[in-house]
Parts: structure tokens; C-alpha cells; sequence
């Protein structure tokens, strides 16, 4: 029977493949955020003030909204887009930080706020008290902090 010894530069190649698929794996479980780069971008203008939102379109955008994302960044949100009017409802799944829900009619007039809701609220799910078209979910405190009310209109 033959042993066969692998040489060094073999076991090195070895090594080295290894360590790029486990940086790569780390890498992948570390940042929940892939996917982002994709998003189509905007700015929703309210009370003076300009926020950069990503825009969800699609189902599978609703669905994941903010979820699993570690923070958001101070000025910046998610905006829903809906074909219509509706009594859409939003939850707190796989969230890790708070937030204000702004609820728009069709004419982008703001029609509700729902404030400081927090990541353990899930399962509860959040609905305006009139019909929205549009949700934009911000940091919590962003409504008071920038005093954004009801019957303002937000341009975007």
C-alpha cells in the first residue's frame, strides 16, 4: 500500500481556498443588509425637511422592509408604494430598533402617525385610521424631533 504525501504547496492552495469560503461565509452572516445596493432611491420632502428613502415596491419588499437590519441611518427611511389606497398593516418582525410610521394619503397629505414603535411589539400589527397609499418608516422620535403633524403635505 502506498501512502501518498500531499506536498506543501498543495496544503497551502488548500488553506488558502478554505480561509476565503469561511471570510466569505463570515463575511455574508455578518451583513443582513445585502440587497440594499439594489434598492431604487429617493427623497421624500417633509415640513422642510429632506429624508433619503429606499423605495419598496413589490411584495417581497413590503414584506421585508426593515427587518433584520441593525440601525438606520439618522435623515434616511423606507418608503412603501402602494397602487392604491388601503388599510395596510405593518409589523415589528426581525426588527432591532424603533421606529415612527408615517401613513400618506394618495395627494401625499400625511393621514396618521403611529410613534415610537418598538422591535418586541411583534406580533401586533399597526394600521392607519384612515385609508394610505404611502408609509414611511423613520427613526423613532423623527415625528416629534422635526415636528411632522397630520394634514401636512410631504412632496416626492
Amino acid at each position: 500500500m502506498k501512502r501518498r504525501i500531499y506536498s506543501r504547496p498543495f496544503a497551502s492552495i488548500v488553506l488558502l481556498v478554505a480561509a476565503i469560503v469561511f471570510s466569505a461565509v463570515f463575511y455574508f452572516l455578518q451583513n443582513k443588509d445585502l440587497g440594499q445596493e439594489d434598492r431604487e432611491i429617493s427623497t421624500v420632502s417633509i415640513n422642510g425637511m429632506l429624508i433619503e428613502v429606499e423605495l419598496a415596491r413589490i411584495p417581497a419588499e413590503w414584506e421585508q422592509g426593515l427587518s433584520g437590519r441593525s440601525h438606520l441611518p439618522a435623515g434616511s427611511g423606507m418608503l412603501f408604494v402602494f397602487e392604491q389606497p388601503g388599510m395596510y398593516s405593518f409589523w415589528m418582525k426581525d426588527m432591532q430598533f424603533p421606529i415612527d410610521i408615517i401613513w400618506f394619503g394618495e395627494n401625499h397629505e400625511i393621514v396618521d402617525i403611529t410613534k415610537n414603535l418598538q422591535p418586541g411589539s411583534f406580533p401586533q400589527t399597526f394600521s392607519p385610521q384612515v385609508p394610505a397609499q404611502y408609509i414611511l418608516e423613520v427613526n423613532a422620535g423623527f415625528a416629534d424631533a422635526n415636528s411632522i403633524n397630520i394634514g401636512q403635505i410631504a412632496e416626492f
